[in-house]
């Protein structure tokens, strides 16, 4: 599956310098700028700290733990607000687990900029950040000027989800060198009215890929064992599989979730290419026979081509009766493929992605879930934004080449509340620097 997490607070800190001929002498470090929807990673005449918390829900701390995955930090250039662009220089990415007050300030420039109790010398009120352990992650050297930021986080999530902690990161320039100028790089913040917030993806291996539809001999082959009700069985789970030797084998189940089960079965190959072979696999929950399955085994050396693709057509399929879709909503899509003359297929090379009308993508290409007949995925919405319409596609990716149909589902995502538009809060997404008048 895939999940963004929008960071729950954002912060920039400052310390402004001068110099004295000798040595730099801080003149400034009271300053927070928590709710503006632009952070500035300084550097010459200031210095700055840029600072994300984020809260694990339960249910991805859950599948976390269950699955492997992998976590970007992405974060994504604002422009130029002046001319001054801060010099390519390493950037440093730390881990932190002490909290901090996101703060009210909202403008860079004094007075206007609230002091308040985050700043560069205290992370909450009366805490300094002496008391705070920053684990470095990476450092970076950008290509440009303008580069958008992306962090791989994956072991900072691991190891926040085993301490049961929330992770926060800060992101500074490494060697911050004194100039008689302030120098920065611009980055949106969670308030930008654009859709370029800050967000964690997540790319999370839950994926059900069952071995039964394309079981090749001489390989392991995964078959999955699912419990709908979405809780463990109330027994041991065991299978015993046939092979097309006619030899018995007794197979032990490997848990990869509450109620989600496998077992490796490795057929050999067919002693003749002309004959179909088949492999007849019995579930058993604590030792009483449940479930029978045949499947047939696919030959390595494969001569035949198969179903003649060019008269296969597939598109995705939802319940949902109409295309108005309330934000939080998780969409069950199933893929229904045929192929004119043949009847229904399931393969387990098709993949989903979903992009606004726009173009602006919310779920890169992600592989569909098999088992049972079936080929479906999920989509979670409560990422997404509201008052936008989006498109479901789908396509199937062969090893020499790709086919993407042109049935897609388009729907429109509301929210229960008033419309965005309330605030001016919209999401443009044909510029990063588009402006609303009142």
């Amino acid at each position: 599956m895939y999940y963004r997490l929008y960071p729950c607070k954002n912060n920039t800190i400052f310390k402004y310098t001068q110099s004295d001929g000798v040595s730099d002498v801080a003149w400034s470090t009271s300053i927070n700028t928590g709710q503006s929807s632009i952070m500035e990673m300084q550097d010459g005449a200031g210095q700055s700290r840029l600072l994300f918390g984020f809260d694990i829900p339960a249910w991805l701390s859950s599948k976390l733990t269950d699955y492997s995955f992998t976590a970007n930090l992405k974060l994504f250039d604002a422009g130029a607000l002046y001319n001054s662009l801060a010099a390519l220089k390493n950037v440093t990415l730390n881990l932190f687990y002490n909290d901090f007050s996101e703060g009210d300030g909202w403008s860079f420039l004094q007075p206007t900029a609230i002091s308040e109790t985050s700043n560069w010398g205290f992370s909450q009120d009366g805490i300094a950040w002496d008391f705070t352990t920053f684990q470095k992650i990476t450092d970076y050297f950008p290509n440009s000027f303008h580069e958008d930021f992306v962090f791989d986080v994956s072991a900072a999530f691991a190891q926040a989800v085993s301490l049961n902690d929330s992770p926060n990161f800060s992101l500074n320039i490494t060697d911050h060198a004194y100039a008689a100028n302030v120098q920065a790089k611009f980055i949106y913040s969670k308030y930008t009215r654009t859709v370029f917030q800050p967000y964690v993806e997540f790319f999370i291996n839950d994926e059900i890929i069952d071995g039964c539809f394309n079981m090749t001999a001489g390989l392991s082959n995964k078959i999955f064992f699912v419990n709908e009700n979405g809780m463990d069985f109330s027994g041991v789970i065991t299978a015993t599989a046939i092979l097309n030797s006619n030899t018995i084998v007794n197979l032990s189940s490997t848990k990869v979730s509450t109620g989600v089960y496998y077992v490796e079965v490795i057929p050999a190959e067919p002693m003749y290419s002309n004959k179909k072979e088949y492999v007849i696999l019995t579930w058993q929950i604590g030792g009483v026979d449940y479930y029978k399955q045949t499947i047939q085994v696919q030959p390595q050396n494969k001569l035949s081509t198969g179903p003649n693709l060019a008269n296969l057509f597939f598109y995705p399929a939802t319940p949902y009766s109409h295309n108005i879709v309330r934000q939080g909503d998780i969409m069950p899509f199933e893929v229904v493929s045929q192929i004119r003359g043949s009847g229904n297929i399931v393969d387990t090379d098709y993949q989903f992605k979903v992009v606004t009308m726009d173009g602006f993508e919310m779920i890169p290409w992600m592989p569909v879930s098999t088992y049972r007949e079936k080929m479906y995925f999920f989509i979670d919405t409560s990422f997404f934004f509201p008052e936008q319409t989006y498109e479901v596609i789908t396509r199937n990716v062969k090893p020499n080449f790709t086919i993407s149909s042109n049935l897609t589902y388009k729907f429109q995502l509301v929210q229960d509340a008033q419309s965005q538009l309330r605030e001016l809060n919209a999401s443009p997404y044909y510029a990063r620097d588009s402006f609303f008048s009142k």
